[in-house]
């Protein structure tokens, strides 16, 4: 597994300029102490060896050349020797290995050859030992320091992976927000146009409906009931702008104000009635359950997208509306006398219907044949209680 990073981040910029320190550093030494002058490594050598030191373990650290076994070879081979060669032959107290050390903790990744390197590394002070290069004390004073700083650099490597780790959790968070706000502006737009549909589609079929009414009636010269159906019309209308309005932007349906939700449903079968010359009968059986805002919402887009599709696709003269409270759910059954079909398509106004009713673990039911109308069976498990258990069957038209 690998731990170390492929692009180049501030860390590995820090750890470059401090093995650009450690590089002047000891051409320092090496420049100051007469020792190095006269051994048995000629001057310009150890030079030499200090910057093979530095910059062939530093090239294969570069994004473009990134290979860390050839890095972990190469510190040894050059940092290693050079350490090894100070140690035991020059008797120097030498921690030329610390910042060397501290970097192959950093870049520490493919294991084997890693625990290899370093080890083969941290034996050189025990070496010592054999050699009579430094006291016991001091050589294992050089282990514990190279050590220490091999665990400094594998913190710092910790480190790096955790940000890394950071940055692809934030990343991923990033595209999920991204997804979701997507996926809400989608169901958004969905909710919308099944708003639109079912409020705009409703109105309008009632509408030209009724102004058919009106043109007959100005045909037979019947203004006052023409004048009549106008106004109601009109006021259809302005109420129909306002809902409009409210659900674009998501406000409550302006039926609430009403009462409870049989009285909604009667109002509105009534109205589609009035409105169209429609025959519509409501009835509700048996005791009213407490339903979901979401639950009622439904159902009334439900009945108004029945009624709208009866009258103007099936050209029905009667509607039949049953509300039936049972224990476990709530059912809608829409039944009109209309042209009806034998080939039933789905189209936006019974999908939008159908999803609505899904997304409440409900169930939509279609039963038509040509010439004998069309029923819809709309259904939603309960999740309220009730709340009028002396609540008697009642029949309203």
């Amino acid at each position: 597994m690998s731990n170390k990073h492929t692009n180049w981040t501030w860390v590995d910029t820090v750890f470059s300029g401090i093995r650009v320190l450690w590089l002047l550093l000891w051409v320092m030494i090496f420049v100051s102490n007469a020792d190095f002058h006269d051994g048995m490594i000629p001057f310009w050598g150890l030079l030499l060896w200090v910057f093979l030191a530095f910059l062939v373990p530093q090239f294969f650290l570069f994004p473009t050349n990134l290979s860390l076994p050839s890095y972990y070879v190469a510190e040894f081979l050059f940092s290693g020797s050079l350490y090894g060669f100070l140690l035991l032959f020059v008797g120097s107290d030498s921690s030329l290995m610390l910042i060397p050390m501290i970097s192959m903790g950093l870049y520490f990744s493919h294991r084997k050859i890693w625990y290899g390197v370093t080890s083969i590394g941290l034996i050189i002070p025990i070496i010592g030992l054999f050699f009579n290069s430094e006291s016991v004390v001091v050589l294992l004073t050089h282990l514990l320091n190279n050590v220490i700083a091999l665990g400094v650099g594998f913190s710092f490597n910790r480190m790096v992976v955790l940000l890394n780790e950071n940055q692809e959790q934030k990343r991923v968070l990033e595209q999920y927000a991204k997804k979701v706000e997507s996926l809400t502006l989608l169901e958004e737009r969905n909710r919308m146009a099944g708003e639109l549909h079912d409020t705009i589609g409703h109105t309008f079929t009632s509408v030209i409906v009724g102004i058919d009414g009106v043109i007959a009636n100005l045909k037979r010269s019947d203004k006052e009931r023409a004048e009549s159906k106008l106004l109601i019309l009109r006021d259809l209308t302005r109420k129909s702008l306002e809902d409009l309005r409210k659900n674009i932007h998501g406000m409550a349906d302006a039926t609430e104000e009403l009462g409870s939700f049989i009285d909604r449903l009667a109002v509105l079968s009534n109205e589609f009635s009035m409105n169209t010359g429609t025959k519509v009968s409501f009835q509700y059986f048996g005791l009213e359950h407490d339903l979901s805002h979401h639950a009622e919402h439904t159902l009334m887009r439900c009945l108004q997208e029945a009624l709208t599709n009866a009258k103007r696709h099936g050209n029905a003269q009667t509607i039949d509306v049953k509300l039936d409270y049972k224990k476990e759910q709530v059912s809608l059954t829409i039944l009109d006398n209309g042209k009806g079909t034998d080939t039933i398509q789905l189209g936006f106004g019974l999908n939008s219907m159908k999803q609505r009713l899904q997304a409440l673990n409900g169930n939509l039911e279609i039963k038509a044949e040509s010439g004998e109308g069309m029923e819809l069976i709309c259904t939603i498990p309960i999740q309220g209680e009730l709340i009028d258990e002396n609540h008697k069957i009642a029949h309203r038209g």
